[in-house]
């Protein structure tokens, strides 16, 4: 129940944070609230949220479709990030990269071994904490950008390289933490 909650309400903090700072010609509380309601995403979840928690679950075919189209979801939102990557728009963005992964794959991985200290979680438990908290940004970060006036150029080197970086830290990380 929590984590349905958690993932509507960061989505929305994502999705105004793009209204807010992005090149987004939206003005006013109403359109504001508006496009956050609407937003493909939100109602996405909501819909996921309320089937789970109210125990309607989904159809059996529209589960199997639905679960094709996850299949494909990620591919297709990678496809879409590396299509609007310009090599040498990295170098551009070094600076956001840097801040990102920085709390990516610094930060957020100390946050996630105080709390698996102060906790004293199990190896399975504090392994999906931390896979969990040093996971890359989404692409639907980028498509999010795209649709909201951010930057796009920037995401989709905060994603690509993330995801490069990932590759090294998870299995790091991993080896460090848990042998």
């Amino acid at each position: 129940m929590l984590a349905g909650f958690m993932i509507v309400l960061i989505n929305i903090f994502c999705i105004s944070a793009f209204i807010i700072w992005g090149k987004s010609t939206i003005s006013g509380t109403l359109q504001f609230l508006k496009t956050i309601v609407f937003n493909p995403l939100i109602i996405g979840c909501s819909i996921g949220w309320f089937l789970s928690l109210s125990g309607i679950g989904v159809p059996t075919i529209a589960e199997d479709i639905l679960e094709i189209i996850a299949r494909v979801a990620l591919p297709f939102g990678l496809l879409a990030v590396g299509l609007a990557l310009k090599l040498e728009s990295i170098s551009g963005h070094f600076k956001a990269i840097a801040f990102s992964s920085t709390i990516q794959f610094v930060i957020k991985p100390l946050v996630a071994i105080a709390l698996i200290s102060y906790t004293g979680l199990n190896d399975v438990i504090a392994a999906v904490l931390m896979i969990a908290f040093i996971t890359p940004t989404a692409p639907s970060s980028y498509i999010l950008a795209r649709q909201l006036g951010g930057d796009v150029e920037s995401m989709a080197s905060i994603i690509t390289m993330q995801t490069l970086v990932a590759f090294i830290m998870m299995p790091l990380l991993a080896m460090l933490l848990f042998n």
